[in-house]
């Protein structure tokens, strides 16, 4: 009994909060797009239960409740992004046990169902609000109805097949953010929504989340300096809300020059995940 999963990492590049009564229907408005590298999480079956504190364990709980089913599990993760910089790795995680839960046991549950567990899990831990929607979809987008998968709803973009080179400087709780600078961000990126909608492309994108960024007072002075390095060398960059971490998408004749600019900070090249979370 084994069953594999993968779910992408996201970027959000801004966003403004929906708090709902629900935890189905709170989430977060905002754009961001999946990539390459993410979570992939690994089940079979054990004498007895092995898997990791935290998220992990709060997913499996929730996927017994709901399927009543308790055979003992083994549960391993393969994480290809750090955790605590902008990169939705909580979700990924809960997104891809519950697929492995699901595929290892047979329990052929619907992956909507799974996702919006997933997203419920996120909410109720304050760990994100729109990662879980995103990657479940995967791609460049924007994500124009709070709330998880069967609830919110996300606009696909088309953002041809850009290189992404990431440098993560700096970790950032989550939980602290939401619970300290939530109300401000709001207005602000409801209003950068509607800009990108109406200039659908990675430049604006990017210009934006810099502005989102600087403007919610996120942006450590290493963080500056690296966008900075990039502005001098004449690309473009956002930063992974919420974390750390600058971003740079350009065409892929491009990455080797924003690698350079940014190798004091040690990036990682990656691209956009079209594909979404699944079953491997």
């Amino acid at each position: 009994m084994r069953g594999s999963a993968f779910c992408p990492a996201h970027v959000t590049g801004f966003f403004g909060v929906e708090e709902c009564e629900s935890a189905a229907d709170t989430g977060s408005v905002g754009a961001g797009f999946s990539v390459l590298r993410g979570v992939t999480t690994n089940v079979e079956d054990a004498g007895q239960d092995m898997v990791q504190a935290g998220m992990a364990q709060h997913v499996l709980e929730e996927f017994r409740r709901a399927t009543g089913v308790r055979t003992p599990v083994h549960v391993s993760h393969e994480m290809g992004v750090p955790a605590g910089y902008g990169l939705g790795s909580s979700g990924a995680l809960a997104l891809s046990t519950l697929y492995a839960l699901d595929m290892a046991l047979e329990t052929r549950i619907p992956k909507e169902r799974l996702a919006m567990m997933a997203h419920v899990s996120e909410v109720r831990r304050s760990t994100g609000l729109g990662d879980v929607l995103a990657a479940y979809h995967g791609g460049f987008e924007i994500r124009v109805r709070a709330g998880g998968p069967g609830r919110g709803m996300i606009r696909r973009l088309e953002a041809g097949n850009p290189a992404v080179v990431i440098a993560c400087l700096s970790p950032l709780s989550t939980k602290d953010f939401l619970r300290d600078r939530m109300g401000m961000m709001n207005g602000m990126g409801s209003r950068m929504v509607a800009e990108l909608d109406r200039d659908p492309d990675t430049g604006t994108f990017q210009r934006l989340s810099m502005e989102f960024a600087r403007k919610a007072g996120t942006i450590t002075p290493q963080m500056e300096a690296a966008a900075g390095a990039l502005e001098r060398a004449g690309y473009p960059c956002g930063v992974a809300m919420l974390g750390g971490t600058i971003f740079s998408m350009v065409p892929r004749e491009e990455a080797g020059g924003v690698t350079e600019a940014l190798r004091p900070y040690g990036p990682m090249l990656t691209g956009i995940d079209e594909a979404g979370a699944r079953a491997v």
